[in-house]
């Protein structure tokens, strides 16, 4: 998405670029152009990612394969993120990838979790992928009580096509401690696999409404001047 017809310093947010004036003028999104003083704009714009800071602030517990650190892949000894999260069943989330063949061999990723004990759960998932044939690509979580070992609930996907994403709920009850285990895994060669697991929030859009309300707000002060 491309801004006109602002002069200024511009800064990519997300998929826009929003253009701090020079001579109290911008434009923003969809070629909106807003006239103001500097000191209106820089207030309205300061509070919108002020908004923005509260909102990241309260949002989702996420851990990051890529930033925080690789998961395990044995079966046998999970990644412990019972003190990550707390309570992975309030707002939290986990973002990974698995991959095979040529694209690398970490083929599957174990994890577990602490949530309350005997509630019913439903945990948002996603799959997204590449192989190198563009073929279908079959990823797997499967969940299970990570104490007893008992089988709770498996989420597969009938097989999408490289380069798409599928998404589905994760729907069972609790164990009694509360010790829940994910494990992922795939049956694909030569590709990339990545997935969500839990509330992960799409900073992205949080950003274009937050800088979107700020356009209007000058818009309407135009408007009314």
């Amino acid at each position: 998405m491309e801004a006109t017809g602002a002069r200024g310093n511009g800064r990519e947010i997300g998929t826009s670029v929003v253009y701090f004036p020079v001579d109290g003028q911008f434009s923003i999104l969809h070629g909106i152009s807003v006239k103001t003083n500097s000191l209106n704009t820089n207030l309205l714009l300061g509070a919108a990612f002020a908004g923005l800071s509260l909102s990241q602030a309260s949002a989702a517990t996420v851990y990051n394969e890529s930033s925080d650190g690789d998961l395990s892949g044995p079966f046998g000894s999970p990644t412990d993120l019972t003190s990550t999260f707390g309570n992975f069943l309030s707002d939290s989330g986990v973002i990974g990838s698995i991959s095979t063949g040529t694209r690398g061999s970490d083929l599957a990723n174990y994890f577990y979790v602490q949530m309350t004990p005997n509630v019913a759960a439903s945990i948002p998932y996603s799959f997204s992928g590449d192989s190198d044939d563009g073929g279908m690509i079959f990823e797997y979580v499967t969940v299970y009580a990570h104490t007893s070992g008992a089988f709770l609930v498996d989420g597969s996907s009938s097989g999408y096509m490289s380069g798409s994403s599928v998404s589905d709920t994760l729907n069972f009850i609790t164990p009694s401690d509360g010790l829940v285990r994910f494990a992922v895994s795939q049956e694909t060669s030569n590709a990339t696999m990545n997935y969500t697991i839990g509330t992960v929030p799409e900073t992205g859009t949080a950003v274009l409404s937050l800088v979107g309300l700020a356009a209007a707000v000058l818009r309407r002060r135009r408007q009314q001047g």
